[in-house]
């Protein structure tokens, strides 16, 4: 199988896993000098850049009590691919399951922090420690965020 393959179906799970594998065992027993896991790297780089936002995935890894698995990943990559709610494909706490729901909701409607703490009661640095899930916000501040970017969220409780 070749390293990067350009023609993986990022909506397929098993693709995306069999690549996931491929790739973290390479960059696992490849030198960092290596051409082998230079191309690793980057293919890494490519399915996750165009997939799951860096900031996002770094948020949902810091929510879990586990590193990240590379199913998980995979799951990760395969909703995103498919315009699925990535917020809901791991087990996660509510707030950053928010975090996630209003990053995605800003950056659909294109506005920055300061254009939604411009249109509400919400310090621009208020917004971005929420976005990072580290303070919480009221259900009435989320409220007024999601409204400021003409958005909504659903949170689903198991």
């Amino acid at each position: 199988m070749p390293l990067v393959d350009n023609e993986i179906d990022l909506t397929d799970y098993h693709a995306v896993l069999e690549q996931r594998k491929l790739i973290s065992n390479t960059i696992n027993h490849y030198p960092a000098d290596s051409i082998e896991y230079a191309e690793a790297t980057m293919a890494d780089s490519k399915m996750l850049d165009t997939t799951v936002p860096i900031r996002i995935l770094a948020l949902i890894g810091g929510g879990l009590d586990h590193q990240i698995t590379e199913a998980e990943l995979a799951h990760l990559i395969v909703a995103s691919a498919k315009h699925e709610d990535i917020s809901e494909v791991l087990s996660i706490s509510p707030e950053i399951k928010m975090a996630i729901k209003f990053q995605q909701a800003r950056r659909i409607a294109h506005m920055t922090q300061a254009d939604v703490a411009a249109k509400t009661n919400i310090s621009q640095s208020q917004i971005a420690k929420a976005e990072l899930g580290q303070t919480a916000l009221t259900l009435t501040h989320w409220v007024d965020l999601f409204k400021a970017v003409n958005g909504q969220a659903t949170l689903k409780f198991a």
